[in-house]
């Protein structure tokens, strides 16, 4: 039975309810309060099949608790499940204005001078949250999908600062690690340890191997506070600072040049042009007024899928410029970076044409 939430304190505070449903196999009754407990899950389900730890429920109320608030389940087997956050008595405020992120700030990244860094993590999602921290400003960001990948582009770049995630396929962050402050050329590179594992052991360990250490998730004043104890600060005196966007390349290697593009790929611009300027015409206006995530996140996949079909690395940097921007919620940067887009498609080379070469640089 859903209870009644409509008595109110005051007319400055509220009772705030969030919910999250699925369609999944659903919960029998009797364990609907158990599956909050540490390691639990329902019984007879295939871990194998469904994964997961048993911690995320019991993490999930922990955090609720600690906002003052309680976590409710209605489920039924074989319907799907609906989880009830509610915290009472939540204070009205004013909706920060798009320039609440003041440059040369605290929690902005231009306070400091061009580095390059280089992002260790297997999953894209990780990847692209990271890059969608830097874009806008006059870092170059590397990719690596593992630990093998990171050593190869920490041997030919030389980054200021690499963010390790710690487990990876391959070669995990540790060994990774280890190989790099092995070698005479690269140990002098920090190397900042990065894990959702709340595990005290587990972040002794990697914290007796490299040089810093964050836990996920993290937000972006949380990544720029462990990032100040390596990078140096853009020093006022000196001229211009470089322009917005100059140097974030989100990928692991350079775009390929221009003479490698396949013959299929410019054959198929002409097609994929035209979808462009269907998008730009009849989805992206009604886009930059909603700003309605789970249509902005479809855009952004057609994208990238035009941009492999196409031979478009910029385009695809875009793409996973707003695919990140989406995964964050970041309402602030994600109107900047829509409206960017005929001036982006304007540019793109049409049938015959190679791409420019971008110098790895992705859509400021």
């Amino acid at each position: 039975m859903r209870e009644n939430l409509l008595s109110e304190p005051d007319e400055t505070r509220i009772t705030l309810v969030l919910e999250v449903a699925d369609t999944g196999i659903g919960i029998p009754k009797d364990q609907q309060e158990t599956i909050f407990g540490a390691f639990s899950q329902v019984a007879g389900q295939s871990t194998r099949k469904f994964g997961g730890t048993g911690l995320g429920l019991a993490i999930t109320k922990r955090l609720t608790e600690m906002m003052q608030g309680r976590v409710t389940v209605e489920s039924e087997p074989g319907q799907g499940s609906t989880f009830r956050f509610i915290f009472a008595n939540v204070a009205i405020t004013e909706l920060g204005g798009a320039d609440a992120l003041l440059p040369g700030g605290d929690s902005d990244l231009t306070q400091f001078a061009p580095a390059t860094v280089l992002v260790a993590d297997d999953l894209t999602l990780n990847r692209q949250l990271v890059a969608g921290y830097f874009e806008g400003t006059p870092h170059t960001l590397l990719a690596a999908t593992n630990g093998r990948e990171a050593i190869e582009l920490a041997a030919k770049h030389r980054p200021d600062v690499i963010l390790m995630d710690m487990r990876m396929p391959e070669l995990d962050g540790h060994e990774t690690t280890r190989r790099l402050k092995a070698d005479p050329a690269l140990k002098h590179i920090p190397v900042i340890a990065v894990t959702a594992s709340s595990f005290r052991e587990e972040e002794a360990r990697a914290r007796n191997i490299c040089d810093g250490f964050i836990r996920k998730p993290f937000n972006r004043a949380e990544l720029i506070s462990e990032l100040s104890r390596f990078l140096k600060r853009t020093d006022p005196t000196e001229g211009a600072t470089p322009p917005v966007g100059a140097a974030v390349a989100a990928v692991a290697s350079s775009p390929a040049p221009a003479e490698s593009i396949p013959a299929e790929a410019l054959a198929r611009r002409p097609e994929l042009k035209a979808k462009l300027a269907q998008q730009r015409q009849n989805v992206w206006p009604e886009l930059c007024q909603s700003l309605a995530m789970d249509e902005v996140e479809q855009f952004a996949q057609r994208l990238a899928a035009w941009a492999e079909e196409g031979g478009w690395p910029e385009l695809r940097e875009f793409a996973a410029a707003l695919s990140a921007q989406v995964q964050q919620f970041d309402v602030d940067r994600l109107p900047q970076t829509l409206r960017r887009f005929p001036e982006l498609e304007a540019r793109l080379p049409g049938a015959g044409a190679a791409a420019q070469p971008t110098s790895g640089h992705a859509v400021s």
